[in-house]
């Protein structure tokens, strides 16, 4: 989305720690009965702290909040946070964590190859059913939402989060990198997009470090 309008009522997190959760439904409610649309403007995943805007609220046409406080704290309660990040809403986190599953294999006290390529190897398939969805764009299943806007996530992120630490830990063994090389390039050449063009780049890091 775009930044936000200068008269919305801007939401500003309290206290500090990973935004977990965010009550899209009951947005949706307080932004119908408000008669605005509410702009996230963070996403689950995302270390916020006092200074963080989570959200801006925008009332249609000329109108103006009776009670702006009263509003802000309402948006703010859909904002959950806890100490650490949570797979429900952040799919990037799930992607983090296999990857740390293949480094610990490729450590010197594990020396485990077979358990990294069958990481990748599930990294890969994740990221091309995501590519396969994205294509598809509709999703008949998911709640209507027309007056709650979310800030763009960055799809290239899903390449670098799960490829990125396995390359530059597994570069010395050949067995790996050549797996890398070859799914890689099925993502790299499955739908055309910021997925595919970050997996073409992480292909050329991963064969540079390899060298």
């Amino acid at each position: 989305i775009d930044a936000p309008p200068a008269e919305g009522v801007e939401v500003w997190n309290r206290g500090a720690g990973y935004l977990t959760h965010v009550d899209f439904g009951g947005l949706q409610e307080l932004a119908e009965a408000e008669a605005a649309t509410i702009r996230i403007l963070v996403r689950p995943g995302a270390f916020v702290g006092p200074r963080t805007q989570l959200a801006v609220v925008t009332p249609d046409g000329d109108r103006r909040h009776g009670d702006p406080d009263g509003v802000a704290d309402r948006v703010r309660r859909s904002f959950l946070r806890d100490e650490q990040r949570s797979f429900d809403q952040d799919p990037r986190f799930g992607l983090i964590v296999l990857s740390e599953v293949a480094q610990r294999a490729m450590s010197p006290a594990v020396n485990d190859p077979g358990t990294c390529i069958q990481v990748v190897s599930l990294l890969t398939q994740i990221i091309v059913d995501l590519q396969d969805r994205r294509a598809r764009r509709e999703d008949p299943s998911s709640p209507r939402l027309e007056r709650v806007e979310v800030i763009g996530l960055d799809e290239r992120d899903f390449i670098t989060d799960g490829f990125a630490p396995i390359a530059r830990d597994a570069a010395a063994f050949l067995e790996v990198a050549l797996r890398l090389q070859k799914l890689l390039w099925q993502i790299a050449n499955h739908e055309p997009g910021p997925i595919a063009d970050a997996a073409a780049a992480q292909a050329r890091d991963a064969y540079d470090r390899s060298m």
